[in-house]
């Protein structure tokens, strides 16, 4: 596990489970995995990836409209996420999240939580690469003109 990572994995897991909405934000990546699990006999649960720019009230509003079949929001949780992207899944994280989605009965939910982790698996390589060869990151010494 990464040496910033929430300490109470317990803790985690119950946020997970008690959230309407949840956000996990990739501060490195410049992204946001959005995750709205509820659904309903026609809406399925919601995952989607999103460049982080809103703040999480107008996040909340726009969405309110979006979801307009669904109750208010009673319980929205944004968790930034410094780790790897693998460890979600060593840490049992993804599959709390997989197990909150798939709780209706919608084909298409893991298909979208699948594609959502290779998302990010796929830009945080990019990142480490980047990373290696400098391109976007500079040493402190480095002549940056």
């Amino acid at each position: 596990m990464d040496e910033n990572f929430v300490s109470d994995i317990g803790e985690l897991m119950q946020i997970i489970e008690d959230s309407d909405l949840l956000v996990l934000h990739f501060p490195t990546l410049g992204k946001a995995l959005v995750v709205d699990p509820r659904f309903n006999d026609s809406s399925a649960p919601i995952i989607r990836l999103l460049p982080v720019a809103s703040p999480s009230a107008h996040l909340v509003k726009s969405y309110r409209r979006f979801r307009s079949g669904f109750p208010k929001i009673k319980k929205m949780s944004l968790i930034p996420w410094f780790g790897f992207v693998q460890s979600l899944k060593s840490s049992g994280v993804w599959e709390k999240i997989e197990q909150r989605c798939s709780q209706g009965s919608f084909p298409n939910t893991m298909q979208e939580l699948d594609s959502a982790i290779h998302s990010l698996e796929t830009l945080q390589a990019t990142e480490l690469k980047n990373a290696i060869v400098s391109e976007k990151y500079h040493t402190i010494w480095s002549d940056q003109n």
